[in-house]
């Protein structure tokens, strides 16, 4: 009886004895399961953590893990969740949190793959909790024991095959109260600051190391505007350690120079023993920043026409962008104040006009972003003139009310309105028309241009035949401003001496306005007349006869008088259609045709015609039907005059102005002049040289007869 008491002593305190080893807070090395925190340290009323059960075989071959329980004190601890980790075959848990007592998580029967082994304490269970008291006050502990209430109950383990677990190990945590409230922290813009710009973000770490923050709680009021994690007005939040950072980008920007108060409010997540919702509060002591100076004035852009374009329709409207903004930055100003708009108009001979939001002349304003971005827009009343430089002016001012203020913008660009005039080009040297040029000759032609300038790719000068250009094998020099070109040809080759040559420019301007063709004859001598009284070759020019130059019309009608030398040169230039509009012969051999059609009778050697033409314009006469082709120049006031020999036949002539092609010589043009009614002298006339002939040829026989008659009588009157 003594040794039986004896045995249940040693039993019960051998049972004592492992309860408090399982109890124990260290993990043991050896042990075969045990429990321990996710993350390590004191657990706070309100905190929630984690609990991992592993399980360590010692390189024993073990199949399956049934362990009944794993016991808390749900006095203390809620039991939230499980997570069993798929580490082994096949895995099930049991949550029961009911009961008396302590509460207890049913871990169940856990087959393992057949013979697992490992050497190292593997998680296969992850248990979720919520402390809630302390049990004694603001500190604490709460245990986690290993249950076996299936047999073998009294061993620990449980027999699988031929395998045990040896030993388990409980875990007891230490539990807190959180009375400390959280902590505002890193505040920027720092208290204080100034220059801050209008657009900037207001942040704060808010941050509690023992429940941490509750973010539904936390507030932030900037200028008088309080943001919430939710709702119509939130700021942003951004996990760190212990906490967030949250952060408010204001609804609007703030306003320039202006102290900015900034308030926080946050809470923890803290209880007291019961549970009692105790949350910890921090109220941030509201601090100030002063924003920057709005030292930027309003800006132009989108002007339409746009800056320096160039053929500008004259009834465009003149249409541009103004806004207010920071530089650098790119953010809103203080606004544009459009009482202070005014815009005015001008151009050389027109305006200025003067727009304002009232006022006789008033502009358009059409908001983008009130106050700080408006379009402009304007019609003028009267068209603008053409060819012209529209120059437009504009003030206006911010509402910045900061000394000096207010920030005024004076700005002003322009534009050009269409060109529609050509530029206009003259000889400069030698002078049109002169015929006693050297025979190294440098041609020099000035064009100038009211409009946007010459296209000096687009001239083209031909001297004596040959092109010259602003690039290629022949090129021409050029100086000057495209409003004003001074272009020079050095030929590529002297002149023949007594040599008449033509030159020739076209071209256009910037905006396309083709210069008018201008074209002159010049010689570099003159070439004696061939056609005298005693020269029968006059009267065998039936087109014309080359003195040395080079003819390019294909009619061959060369023969043309310069009155100023009285000889026949040969000057290849033409007579454009315009200048065509312009000439008008006046008299005819001392006859006045006064510009009508008519008769007009000639009787000798020569013919001369006079009139009148633009200055220095080309002069082409055509004298059908022999043909002739007659040509010269008009003088500084536009006067003219050719002298011709009168090589027709009798007869009636037609004398035609005309034009020619520029480049085939082709007649494209006639104007009907006059009508030359050409008559002969009997004396020169073919007719009564037959009957001279004849009568001599008479007389030579009556004169021969006759002598032959008194020579017969006088031998008779011998011989009587």
């Amino acid at each position: 009886m003594k040794s039986l008491k004896l045995k249940n002593l040693i039993t019960s305190i051998l049972i004592v004895a492992i309860i408090n080893l399982l109890s124990m807070v260290t993990i043991h090395a050896a042990s075969d399961m045990d429990v321990a925190l996710t993350t390590p340290g004191t657990k706070y009323i309100g905190q929630q953590f984690t609990l991992d059960a592993r399980i360590n075989t010692d390189s024993k071959l073990i199949d399956t893990i049934s362990i009944r329980n794993l016991v808390f004190e749900n006095a203390k601890l809620q039991s939230l969740s499980t997570n069993i980790f798929s580490v082994f075959a096949s895995q099930t848990t049991l949550i029961n949190t009911s009961g008396i007592g302590f509460s207890r998580v049913d871990i169940g029967k856990i087959p393992l793959t057949a013979n697992y082994s490992n050497t190292s304490h593997i998680p296969f269970t992850r248990f979720s909790y919520l402390p809630i008291n302390t049990g004694a006050g603001a500190t604490g502990t709460a245990q986690f024991i290993f249950n076996f209430d299936a047999t073998p109950s009294t061993s620990g383990t449980f027999l699988s095959g031929v395998k045990n677990l040896d030993t388990v190990t409980g875990l007891t945590i230490n539990l807190a109260e959180d009375n400390t409230p959280p902590v505002v922290s890193n505040c920027t813009p720092t208290s204080g600051a100034t220059g801050v710009p209008v657009n900037t973000d207001i942040s704060c770490d808010v941050t509690d190391p023992e429940t941490g923050i509750y973010i539904n709680s936390t507030s932030m009021s900037v200028n008088s505007i309080t943001y919430l994690s939710t709702g119509p007005t939130t700021f942003s939040y951004t996990p760190i350690s212990n906490g967030y950072r949250i952060t408010v980008n204001p609804v609007n920007n703030l306003p320039y120079y202006t102290n900015i108060p900034v308030a926080v409010t946050t809470q923890d997540n803290a209880y007291d023993n019961g549970p009692i919702l105790a949350r910890n509060t921090t109220v941030l002591p509201s601090f100030t920043f002063r924003t920057e100076d709005d030292n930027d004035a309003p800006q132009v852009y989108n002007q339409s026409p746009s800056v320096s374009s160039i053929n500008i329709a004259t009834s465009s409207n003149v249409v541009f962008n103004l806004r207010d903004i920071a530089n650098p930055g790119g953010y809103g100003g203080t606004g544009i104040d459009l009482s202070t708009l005014s815009i005015t108009l001008s151009a050389s001979g027109w305006g200025p006009f003067t727009y304002t939001q009232s006022g006789p002349q008033t502009f358009n304003a059409v908001a983008i972003t009130s106050p700080f971005d408006y379009t402009i827009a304007i019609n003028p009343s009267i068209d603008f003139p053409e060819n012209t430089t529209v120059n437009v002016s504009i003030t206006v001012s911010d509402f910045d009310s900061l000394v000096p203020a207010p920030n005024t913008l004076n700005t002003s660009y322009s534009f050009l309105t269409l060109d529609s005039v050509a530029p206009v080009c003259n000889f400069i040297s030698p002078q049109r028309g002169a015929t006693d040029i050297l025979v190294n000759a440098v041609i020099k032609i000035e064009c100038t241009d009211a409009g946007v300038g010459v296209n000096v790719n687009s001239i083209i000068i031909v001297v004596n035949g040959i092109a010259y250009r602003s690039s290629g094998p022949n090129q021409f020099s050029n100086t000057g401003t495209l409003q004003a070109m001074t272009f020079t040809v050095d030929p590529t080759a002297d002149f023949q001496a007594n040599y008449a040559l033509e030159v020739v420019l076209t071209g256009a301007d910037l905006s396309g306005n083709i210069t008018p063709m201008l074209s002159y004859g010049l010689a570099t001598g003159v070439v004696v007349n061939p056609c005298s009284n005693s020269n029968p070759l006059c009267n065998q020019i039936s087109g014309g006869v080359s003195q040395g130059g080079n003819s390019t019309n294909p009619q061959n009608l060369v023969n043309i008088s310069l009155v100023e030398k009285q000889v026949i040169v040969e000057i290849p230039f033409r007579t454009t259609t315009n200048e065509l509009q312009n000439i008008q012969i006046q008299k005819i051999n001392e006859v006045d045709i006064e510009s009508i059609i008519k008769t007009i009778t000639i009787d000798g050697e020569i013919i001369t015609f006079e009139g009148i033409a633009q200055q220095y314009a080309n002069v082409s006469l055509l004298i059908e039907s022999n043909p002739l082709l007659l040509t010269t120049i008009a003088d500084a006031n536009g006067n003219w005059k050719i002298e011709t020999q009168n090589i027709f036949s009798a007869g009636t002539h037609n004398v035609f102005g005309i034009a020619r092609n520029e480049k085939t010589g082709e007649i494209t043009q006639k104007k009907l002049f006059a009508y030359l009614d050409i008559q002969k002298s009997a004396m020169v006339s073919e007719i009564n040289w037959l009957w001279i002939i004849i009568l001599f040829i008479v007389s030579v026989l009556i004169s021969y007869y006759t002598g032959r008659h008194y020579k017969k009588k006088e031998r008779l009157t011998n011989t009587i």
